[in-house]
């Protein structure tokens, strides 16, 4: 409100008089910078991008200033084209910028600020910068290279998945596995888990939680994603996931897809690769350098008794020569013998009888005597016994006569 000069009475200005004034002075006063800070929020219409700048408090998260900004559809090519070639992705929450800002005032809207530029490098600078912070915290904690100490299983069937599900690189990594030309069956378990953009973080730790709660089910975890920007993929430099991947009880293979730069994920994981492709296959190879070395030791084993066999064998040979070397000169010691005993009871046996013969000759000799003997003995005694007899009946033929 101002006074009137002439009349001392007040003179007001409508509200858009006002702004219109307000207006004048900012536009005058051409106020424009180059200004660093944090996109509280950005969202977009009609090709439009609708941006709050803020500022946090050093001692809190609460900010201590704002400023609402703008970059109109007309002019997003020529501010975001350098930008985007150099981080592959567009603004976000949460990214720290530097933009030329030209201030502007609505009569309608109020203040804001227009963006004219956009410089990568600070925005790189920043991402690297928290990068190297994360990374510097982990070893301070002595935690960094955690998960790369666990041995990796000799065989790998359970596989827990983190990834989105309609990510193409998950497909590809199922494929891979499924297609695989030894015929090696691997199962895998989906923990489902936005791996880009806002609630990424907190989406996969929550899904390496759930995982490590089911830990004994599974051989190792794969946390896979087809690539894509600096921007993209911001979330696995992350304190958070790291943190929880340098600690996981099973090893964790990472294929996110970074192109050039390994994230802080990569570099906490047992083992990175660069795509969910690679992954597939080195899980498939390790499984094939068992087969190798089972079929190593089959044939080694096979070899070794092999062997065993042929010395078995030529040892059984040598003793069959031996033994049949042996038993002819012991069938030969035997025969010579059995002659030499058959000759001594040949000639044995001829003495027996020559003897048993002379004996024989001379017991009939005796024999033949002695009943020669005998038969005169009775000879005599029969005569003597015939004289007696012819006596008596003489005379006991005389009698009767009488």
């Amino acid at each position: 409100m101002m006074e009137d000069t002439y009349n001392h009475t007040p003179h007001s200005l409508t509200l858009e008089q006002f702004c219109t004034q307000i207006k004048y002075v900012v536009e005058q006063g051409r106020l424009e910078a180059w200004v660093t800070a944090e996109i509280g929020q950005v969202t977009t219409s009609r090709g439009h991008y609708y941006i709050e700048l803020v500022q946090k408090s050093e001692d809190s998260d609460a900010p201590s200033a704002k400023l609402r900004c703008n970059i109109w559809s007309s002019m997003v090519d020529d501010v975001l084209r350098d930008f985007r070639a150099a981080t592959g992705g567009d603004l976000c929450d949460g990214m720290k910028i530097m933009a030329y800002i030209k201030t502007t005032f609505h009569t309608v809207f109020g203040m804001s600020g227009l963006i004219l530029a956009i410089d990568p490098n600070y925005t790189l600078g920043d991402i690297e910068a928290r990068r190297q912070s994360v990374w510097r915290q982990l070893q301070a904690e002595g935690v960094a290279d955690m998960n790369k100490w666990l041995p990796l299983p000799a065989v790998i069937r359970n596989i827990a998945v983190v990834s989105a599900e309609t990510a193409a690189g998950y497909g590809d990594f199922c494929d891979q596995l499924r297609k695989n030309q030894y015929g090696i069956k691997f199962h895998t378990t989906l923990f489902q888990a936005y791996v880009q953009g806002t609630g990424a973080e907190a989406s996969v730790v929550n899904a390496l939680e759930r995982i490590a709660e089911r830990a004994d089910e599974f051989d190792i975890v794969a946390i896979i994603r087809g690539g894509g920007s600096k921007m993209d993929l911001a979330c696995f430099d992350s304190y958070e996931i790291a943190n929880n991947i340098a600690q996981f009880p099973l090893p964790v293979i990472t294929g996110i897809g970074h192109e050039r730069d390994r994230s802080i994920a990569d570099m906490v994981a047992h083992t990175s690769v660069k795509t969910p492709t690679a992954v597939a296959e080195y899980l498939i190879g390790i499984d094939c350098d068992f087969l190798a070395l089972m079929d190593e030791y089959e044939l080694k084993v096979k070899q070794a008794w092999t062997s065993k066999v042929n010395s078995q064998k030529l040892k059984v040979e040598g003793l069959a020569i031996r033994v049949i070397s042996g038993s002819a000169s012991i069938v030969s010691r035997a025969k010579s013998q059995i002659e030499a005993l058959q000759a001594r009871a040949v000639n044995s046996a001829k003495t027996n009888i020559g003897e048993k013969s002379h004996r024989l000759v001379m017991q009939e000799m005796r024999i033949r005597t002695a009943m020669e003997k005998y038969m005169a003995k009775e000879a005599l005694s029969l005569d003597s016994l015939r004289d007696t007899t012819l006596k008596a009946v003489k005379r006991r033929m005389g009698t009767e006569l009488m």
